[in-house]
């Protein structure tokens, strides 16, 4: 991700003719795939309005973990917020607040220390040590790290934390709860029901790797894998761990 963010500068600098800087303090490594691309993505949005609207010279992107977030800076110089009157919701904002609650982040628009517009989008963050769990699943796309102490509610809209795009899945259908150092599974009173190994989950259950999960016929896969897997070998790795067709 530090790379694609040195090179979106990089390119801003190049087809617009501004100073465009990135900064992060340190090695930032962000395994979560998911993550990564929305906030990579942000950036780009946020980065692409600030040169084409703002009226600026220059623009600073920032990228710091600090006391449990993960938090993407974009300053710029140019015309900023208006004085008076909301924030006006054009100017691919409304886009940014879409990336923004697919993170479950925390989004601000406000005056930044250059004089223009400070865009910053916090997520909540804490590095996994050891043993990572991801989910897998055909719905999902990309694998998703499932980070401690997060709670994450399945469902079919984008409400959702893990989003099953299913008419099976309910809109909240069942959450992961990270419980005395384990991932425990909850249906939240889902009209196809929630299942592990197969069995129909009446209570919490206490989940281990290589669990088979189904949503509402909708399959999943729980697997630990080491924290500095590479998020593009666990996609190619999701078909291999499905149950195969019958």
């Amino acid at each position: 991700m530090l790379l694609a963010l040195g090179e979106l500068v990089d390119q801003t600098e190049q087809v617009f003719g501004l100073s465009c800087v990135f900064r992060c303090d340190e090695l930032v490594e962000v395994q979560d795939a998911s993550v990564a691309n929305h906030l990579y993505h942000l950036a780009r949005e946020a980065v692409v309005n600030a040169a084409k609207h703002a009226q600026g010279s220059t623009i600073h992107v920032e990228l710091r973990e600090e006391a449990g977030l993960l938090t993407l800076t974009i300053d710029d110089d140019g015309r900023g917020l208006p004085t008076h009157g909301p924030v006006p919701r054009g100017m691919g904002l409304r886009v940014l607040e879409e990336r923004a609650r697919q993170l479950r982040a925390r989004l601000v628009f406000d005056r930044s220390p250059l004089g223009g517009l400070r865009v910053r989008c916090a997520v909540p963050w804490q590095r996994d040590e050891g043993e990572s769990f991801w989910l897998y699943a055909p719905l999902l796309g990309a694998p998703v790290l499932l980070h401690q102490g997060v709670r994450y509610t399945v469902g079919r809209t984008r409400e959702a934390d893990l989003r099953f795009p299913s008419s099976r899945v309910s809109r909240r259908h069942a959450e992961f709860r990270w419980e005395d150092g384990r991932w425990t599974l909850v249906d939240l009173g889902s009209t196809n029901g929630t299942a592990v190994n197969g069995e129909p989950l009446v209570g919490p259950r206490t989940l281990s790797s290589g669990d088979r999960l189904s949503f509402g016929g909708c399959e999943a896969v729980l697997r630990a894998g080491a924290a500095r897997e590479d998020p593009a070998q666990l996609k190619e790795a999701t078909q291999r761990l499905m149950p195969k067709a019958r």
